[in-house]
């Protein structure tokens, strides 16, 4: 029985895993038109600003969760014509999370924020899975805009971002957090 559970678990993880990395590449994917994208590499260190749990009746050690993310950003590339003047210096993610021990999915919201005031609002979602013999998870979360503000009012595009994290030492690491968007006509 033992087995079986640990053999489910990971297959379930790993298809969880393949089915998000098909998307974020997809989301990614050549444009199918000459219009060109402006994609900005970010990096930053988020932070729980705010949570709340609710345990699942009948499921020990079962939570499903409710959290607020802060993460001031810098910028490592820009790249492509279409790049509007702006810097983006804070991400705020809004999510609800269900996961047993680092595995599991989330979905909500990534706001982010320029310089100037304008923010950039994604509906985001993402999958995460325990690595082999660690104590930290990787993740890969997507998401496509959904509005903007100010010189951002226009945008269509969307991000993919991933990385490691382990929840009990509070730590968080992106390896790619990627921003891809244009101004629609």
């Amino acid at each position: 029985m033992f087995t079986f559970h640990v053999r489910q678990r990971i297959r379930c993880s790993f298809i969880n895993s393949i089915a998000m990395y098909c998307l974020s590449l997809s989301a990614f994917a050549a444009p199918s038109s000459d219009k060109q994208f402006c994609v900005v590499s970010l990096q930053g260190t988020s932070s729980l600003q705010n949570t709340r749990k609710m345990q699942i009746p009948g499921l020990e050690d079962h939570f499903l969760e409710l959290s607020q993310y802060k993460m001031p950003l810098t910028t490592k590339s820009t790249q492509g014509k279409a790049c509007l003047d702006v810097e983006f210096i804070e991400a705020t993610g809004i999510f609800t999370t269900d996961d047993v021990d680092h595995e599991g999915s989330l979905s909500g919201y990534l706001i982010l924020a320029t310089k100037k005031g304008d923010q950039l609002i994604f509906k985001a979602e993402g999958s995460s899975f325990k690595t082999h013999l660690s104590d930290d998870a990787n993740y890969i979360m997507i998401g496509k805009v959904q509005t903007g503000t100010g010189d951002l009012k226009n945008v269509q595009g969307n991000f993919r971002r991933k990385g490691t994290f382990n929840e009990a030492n509070k730590k968080h690491s992106s390896d790619l957090f990627e921003v891809r968007y244009r101004v629609a006509d």
